[in-house]
């Protein structure tokens, strides 16, 4: 739809966002740079929420991709990979939300751009207060996840430093599968969302950002040299044993590294023994916060040592 089109709508809301779309592209902007149904259900809850600022609308989510490979349409794997990394998002950024709380149902699907229509799954009949058309918490769980993923994308996409998601693992490797998968397609996605309140928020998420996301994936090691004091407990011909370090069923072990089968023989190791190893440990940082899993090789086994650290 044109701008000349567009200007017949009756709502001003509506030709703002028309606008809005339009301004980017110019004058001769196609058809596939305005999502009607988008431009129109903004409209409609800005008129609802000037006549009763009380009033409650229903929850409205689009994923809006673009790039040279997307004309109004898209392979099915594009939408499997990248449906499935934000849903991973929304599980990282509400952890303690159930499933079914952030279940979202395809509702729509808009050609030009391409925009998948998503909303909310909506509230059980049974959960549902009598007499009302919407149930739902205090705290809207799908507005929280939607909001800390826009934060992040938005994060990534304004070359922010991005180590105040540290503490979001899970959130952090789907914002990770996310970017790998716009990445392999060369897919720009925008995030839309407008809450039951009716307020909106949106992010993008480009190859400015996509790029500053590989920048803060580059892995640094840091080594040190730790002591451990315990029970082998396994015995591998790839040339490493494992420890475990106490008694308890639930203690933590680790798995030392001796560099060859050769090696690991010429020990002498018995399962069952306590010994006490000095090892190095390997890890490997990103600026995103995401650590890997600690590598130990063995230094020495010396029994000279008898204090016991954790892992």
């Amino acid at each position: 739809m044109r701008r000349d089109d567009l200007e017949r709508l009756s709502s001003p809301a509506a030709r703002r966002m028309a606008d809005d779309y339009l301004s980017q592209a110019g004058d001769d902007a196609d058809a596939s740079d305005v999502d009607l149904v988008e431009a129109l259900d903004r409209s409609f809850a800005e008129a609802l929420s000037a006549y009763d600022p009380d009033a409650v609308t229903a929850r409205f989510l689009s994923l809006r991709f673009s790039g040279d490979r997307v004309n109004g349409r898209l392979p099915e794997r594009i939408v499997e990979e990248v449906l499935a990394a934000f849903r991973k998002e929304l599980r990282g950024a509400a952890p303690s939300a159930s499933q079914a709380d952030l279940q979202l149902d395809l509702v729509g699907f808009s050609r030009g751009s391409a925009v998948l229509h998503l909303a909310p799954a909506p509230v059980p009949a049974e959960l549902a207060d009598e007499g009302s058309q919407l149930a739902l918490p205090m705290v809207d769980p799908v507005d929280s996840a939607v909001r800390s993923v826009a934060d992040l994308h938005d994060a990534a996409e304004g070359q922010q430093d991005m180590r105040r998601f540290a503490d979001r693992t899970d959130l952090l490797h789907a914002f990770v599968a996310l970017t790998d998968a716009l990445e392999r397609h060369a897919v720009d996605l925008d995030v839309i969302w407008r809450s039951s309140s009716g307020t909106s928020r949106r992010a993008t998420l480009t190859e400015l950002g996509r790029a500053h996301v590989r920048r803060n994936l580059e892995r640094r090691e840091s080594v040190d040299q730790r002591f451990f004091t315990g029970r082998v407990v396994e015995l591998n011909i790839n040339g490493s044993f494992s420890l475990k370090l106490g008694v308890a069923k639930n203690s933590p072990r680790i798995d030392v590294d001796v560099n060859s089968e050769e090696r690991l023989l010429s020990l002498g190791l018995g399962l069952g023994e306590t010994i006490t190893v000095t090892v190095s440990r390997a890890v490997e940082h990103t600026n995103l916060g995401i650590t890997s899993k600690s590598r130990y090789s063995l230094l020495s086994v010396d029994s000279r040592f008898t204090s016991v650290d954790g892992p």
